[in-house]
């Protein structure tokens, strides 16, 4: 049985390991559900443009946004190297 599928993405593809284990849940039936649409982008200028004003602070730290940045590349390296890589 063939535990691994390859992905095509812009950047060349990557070969995923399936899931192990059950795919159902373990207790319980299957709750399928639809979060509230919320334009993430639409919110994250709204916020910065009344902050630009002089309004609220900016409601994400400059530490935060470079952390989920460097977060983000940890993950990227770790999908092409399949390793698990450090966060810088």
């Amino acid at each position: 049985m063939n535990r691994s599928r390859d992905i095509a993405t812009t950047s060349g593809s990557w070969r995923v390991p399936r899931a192990r284990g059950p795919t159902t849940p373990t207790k319980g039936p299957a709750e399928t559900w639809e979060a509230e649409r919320l334009d993430v982008t639409r919110a994250a200028l709204e916020a910065f443009a009344v902050a630009a004003q002089g309004g609220d602070p900016y409601p994400m730290s400059f530490d935060d946004m470079t952390h989920g940045a460097s977060v983000a590349e940890a993950v990227v390296r770790s999908a092409a190297s399949g390793a698990v890589e450090k966060v810088a």
